[in-house]
């Protein structure tokens, strides 16, 4: 969607930051899934993922990298 329509992350600090926190969401993933032996894990894993996919979604609604605080 971005090469559709000839957004750059670079020129759109939202979006940058919303590419940052991808991996961060998919590592809270892995930590729930894959190295999640302790509930502590599994709860920090899905706090995380929650916080994280809340941040993606905000900034991609508001068009600002403080997301759901601006």
């Amino acid at each position: 969607m971005a090469f559709y329509w000839a957004i750059s992350p670079m020129e759109q600090a939202w979006l940058l930051a919303k590419l940052i926190a991808l991996p961060l969401y998919i590592l809270f993933g892995l930590i729930m899934i894959r190295w999640g032996s302790t509930d502590r894990r599994q709860w920090i894993g899905l706090i995380g993922g929650l916080l994280v996919y809340s941040y993606i979604v905000g900034a991609a609604h508001s068009k600002s990298v403080l997301s759901i605080f601006s």
